[in-house]
């Protein structure tokens, strides 16, 4: 299978909470070299963003697209529900309205939430 820019692009479309660098050339079944050079050429074009993350005491980057806008679903609030426990900081949890199908681990989003969290106590 000959894998190109386009392929690797749509794949990480599909994820839009974003995969891990080191888990996109073994899910498109290609060298970790090719997949870099792929990466480059679509950071280079700004179809992509690549941050540094650790996962699993391994570092590695977390590639998402740029420009994929999510359609937005109304939802119901439950009167009986607390949802002050899901604020920090004036940030509500990622995960509340969350539909991605993704490892806490590796969210970039509820990442940002937690450090928003360790700041709200120190203060």
């Amino acid at each position: 299978m000959c894998v190109d820019e386009s392929d690797v692009l749509a794949l990480i479309r599909e994820r839009e909470s974003g995969i891990l660098q080191s888990s996109l050339w073994k899910v498109l079944n290609i060298d970790s070299r090719k997949c870099s050079r792929i990466v480059a050429r679509l950071l280079e074009k700004g179809l992509i963003t690549r941050e540094p993350i650790t996962a699993n005491g391994t570092r590695t980057f977390l590639i998402r697209p740029v420009g994929v806008e999510r359609p937005r679903r109304r939802v119901e609030l439950r009167k009986d529900i607390d949802y002050s426990l899901l604020l920090s900081g004036g940030c509500i949890a990622p995960c509340a309205g969350c539909t991605e199908e993704c490892y806490p681990e590796y969210c970039g989003a509820l990442g940002e939430w937690t450090h928003c969290l360790n700041d709200s106590f120190r203060g």
